[in-house]
């Protein structure tokens, strides 16, 4: 006999909760073995378990910490649990900061939910699953990306550490002091950066920062 999938469910709405709840717990190899309405109160949770759900039901929505800080830190602590993304978030910038942040799946709310039964014991087995309806937007997604970071690496390293510092909201005087460079010196490097990537202002710089995964990296 198979043993049973534990899951959490961390979801801001009852009525989702609910009918989530019946649905897991009506599966002979599944059980819900808790329930939070944030990440908040999902983390106090987790620190009180003694056995660790399988698989944890995120929404990504919700009141106080969401579903993507939530999910940067319970992989920190508890890599091993199996996250599933259960929004009403169809978009491609939410499926990928939700894969970035290591979550092992992603499924709509309006998919059936076979999709979400199938999605659960996907992740516990150790693979990804993506909902059917977003696997355009996975693939566009990272080769969008792709081309964005291919396209950072024309800058120098100091052009690159000046971009981070930039896209994560310092001036130029604040760079300047970061990186030991004149604010003037600063401007022109991110003149410079401007011309290289095609951009015409600051918001462009943070955007293709952020696009090109560069706030991932430490400056050093």
């Amino acid at each position: 006999m198979k043993d049973t999938i534990r899951v959490m469910l961390i979801e801001d709405h009852a009525m989702v909760r609910t009918g989530f709840r019946m649905l897991i717990d009506s599966q002979p190899d599944m059980e819900i073995v808790a329930e939070a309405s944030s990440g908040e109160e999902g983390l106090q949770l987790l620190e009180t378990m003694t056995q660790l759900p399988d698989v944890i039901l995120l929404d990504i929505s919700m009141p106080g910490m969401g579903g993507i800080e939530f999910a940067n830190r319970l992989k920190s602590r508890y890599p091993h649990v199996a996250i599933l993304t259960v929004t009403i978030h169809d978009s491609q910038a939410y499926l990928l900061k939700m894969l970035d942040a290591g979550a092992e799946g992603y499924l709509p709310k309006h998919a059936a939910a076979t999709d979400l039964l199938h999605g659960i014991r996907t992740i516990k087995a150790g693979q990804k699953y993506i909902h059917s309806s977003m696997i355009d937007a996975l693939v566009e997604g990272y080769r969008f990306k792709q081309e964005k970071g291919i396209a950072a690496t024309t800058l120098t390293a100091r052009q690159q550490q000046v971009l981070r510092l930039i896209a994560e909201g310092m001036t130029s005087v604040q760079v300047g002091e970061a990186l030991g460079l004149s604010p003037r010196t600063v401007d022109r490097h991110i003149e410079n950066i401007m011309k290289k990537l095609g951009v015409r202002s600051r918001l462009e710089l943070v955007r293709f920062a952020v696009e090109a995964g560069l706030l991932d990296k430490s400056v050093t």
